[in-house]
């Protein structure tokens, strides 16, 4: 919910914090191809939103990320 995300970003900013960002992606959450397309837009979209906040964004990748055929794992999307 963009409501909830802008207010985590003001209590964000209120807290002297200088970023915020996604730690992970559950294995129940995670999907194929056009998922890390889309998914990869909405952290671009959430990043953009924190700029308005003077706050920088963050994804923290992992090894699951790696994996796969070169050019259609999750990193090749970010």
């Amino acid at each position: 919910d963009d409501g909830a995300y802008k207010t985590a970003l003001e209590k964000s900013q209120k807290a002297g914090l200088s970023y915020v960002g996604v730690p992970y992606v559950a294995p129940n959450e995670r999907g194929q191809g056009e998922f890390w397309k889309a998914y990869a837009g909405k952290l671009n979209k959430a990043a953009e939103t924190a700029k308005g906040f003077g706050l920088g964004f963050f994804y923290h990748h992992h090894a699951f990320e790696f994996a796969g055929e070169k050019g259609t794992r999750p990193i090749d999307y970010f």
